[in-house]
């Protein structure tokens, strides 16, 4: 949503996902997005993801070790 863009609320919702997922024992957590200019890879990137290199349904794919 363009309106929260920059007010942190996207960081806090993959934080508190991240925090979920490490309190159930995951070691990863995976993100896809449409490649492109404008897209969400900058900010995926800032939160730690890595890319892995794989293509899935035409979405780049995203890795961050938890």
């Amino acid at each position: 949503m363009p309106c929260a863009q920059g007010r942190g609320v996207g960081r806090f919702a993959v934080s508190a996902v991240a925090a979920e997922l490490r309190r159930r024992g995951a070691t990863r957590m995976y993100v896809t997005w449409h490649p492109g200019d404008g897209g969400p890879e900058g900010f995926y990137r800032k939160l730690g993801f890595e890319l892995t290199g794989e293509v899935s349904g035409g979405q780049t794919v995203g890795v961050l070790t938890l």
